[in-house]
């Protein structure tokens, strides 16, 4: 049976995070999003520098001016953290559309069927935060752990800009030393009664006799805390919308122009998403070409065709033209990419109409890609590579 594993992605004071990248004169000091001093309104959230003097979210406006008279108090701008979420969700779904979006900043990714396309959890952690560094400017903590509850812990216990991994392993060794506060679903009353007996980390409630447990919060509850206490919980992950696009690209780590470069990674790409396409039963209609400039400026040119496909060669020789069309030699780049959306939703039949048959994927294409895709799951991505990147014998 396939063990999941679930990475929790929580970014870093959010709302006061994009404020300070985009004013960076307050960024080292404490910035406070929400009511206005004067108001009877409370604090929406605030930065680290804030909390050092005891702030914290739904605290009353007045109560914080009198812990902190000198901070920055700003009303927040809702329409544009929501453009930043849907951002960093952007990027989320350029590894997988297995995505649990629970608050604007905030989601959880099952990535455990992803190891041959973006490497180990933790790797794949890393290039998340990498990502979101370089295109937004802004930190993320990522947690990861077989189980929900635990990937969030995970991501808590090492922030800001924190990354844990937790094997199934080490979950155990890890949640025995924290308060059981951390126990989801446990509010405040909860933790007044079992702090009545005595328990007050998660370790102890793990060694607490079943029979005084029952006796005190009853049968179901004292059975739900007991796996949690031993990181037994939920690991499902409901997506909310299907599959909008996929994509997939490279970062260089020197600027480049050298076209026979960029075509050879333009097709190892396409490749990698084409054979991702046909895993989930989807064909596309629109392909897209991206790249970002030495100056960080991100471009993209797509074009809708007249039929669907999840060929590698069809989706290259468009992405190619565009590639040739609209990227001149001279064009230095940093980072390119392609992707594709305007999904059928499910593969249909492949019969062709009058006016089709000479630009969809034919049956011997699809055929090549089959073969490939069967060898590349049974041997590994690496087994199959096309003459062009295969380097040549100067002998």
């Amino acid at each position: 049976m396939r063990q999941p594993y679930i990475l929790h992605i929580d970014m870093d004071c959010f709302y006061a995070a994009v404020e300070m990248r985009d004013n960076p004169e307050i960024r080292d000091k404490p910035v406070i999003i929400g009511a206005l001093p004067g108001s009877r309104g409370v604090i929406s959230a605030c930065n680290y520098e804030a909390r050092k003097f005891g702030l914290h979210s739904a605290m009353p406006i007045s109560r914080a001016v009198k812990l902190c008279p000198k901070g920055i108090y700003l009303r927040g701008d809702m329409d544009k953290y929501s453009e930043e979420s849907d951002k960093i969700m952007a990027i989320l779904h350029t590894f997988t559309d297995t995505i649990e979006q629970i608050s604007v900043d905030e989601a959880y990714m099952e990535v455990s069927d992803l190891g041959k396309l973006f490497g180990t959890p933790e790797q794949i952690a890393v290039s998340i935060k990498k990502k979101i560094k370089e295109e937004l400017g802004l930190t993320a903590s990522v947690g990861g752990a077989p189980v929900r509850f635990v990937s969030k812990i995970a991501s808590d216990l090492k922030k800001p800009d924190g990354l844990l991994i937790v094997k199934a392993e080490e979950v155990k060794d890890l949640l025995a030393p924290l308060q059981i506060s951390r126990l989801p679903g446990l509010g405040s009353k909860g933790c007044e009664r079992l702090h009545r007996l005595g328990i007050r980390t998660i370790g102890s409630l793990r060694k607490y006799p079943a029979s005084g447990l029952r006796a005190a919060v009853g049968d179901g509850m004292a059975e739900e805390l007991f796996d949690l206490a031993n990181g037994v919980g939920y690991t499902e992950i409901c997506t909310e919308r299907e599959a909008k696009s996929v994509s997939r690209e490279y970062t260089y780590q020197r600027d480049t122009n050298d076209r026979e470069k960029l075509r050879k990674s333009l097709l190892y790409l396409t490749d990698d998403v084409a054979r991702r396409l046909r895993a989930s039963d989807l064909k596309a209609r629109t392909v897209q070409l991206t790249w970002r400039t030495i100056d960080f400026n991100r471009h993209s040119r797509q074009k809708t065709m007249d039929f669907e496909t999840n060929s590698s060669d069809i989706l290259f020789q468009e992405v190619e033209k565009l590639f040739l069309e609209h990227l001149s030699p001279e064009t230095y780049v940093r980072l390119i990419g392609m992707g594709t959306s305007n999904f059928n939703g499910e593969i249909e039949s492949d019969q062709l109409s009058l006016f089709e048959c000479k630009s969809k994927p034919d049956e011997r294409l699809s055929r090549i890609d089959t073969a490939k895709d069967k060898i590349a799951l049974k041997h590994g991505e690496d087994m199959l590579k096309r003459a062009s990147f295969v380097e040549k014998n100067n002998d």
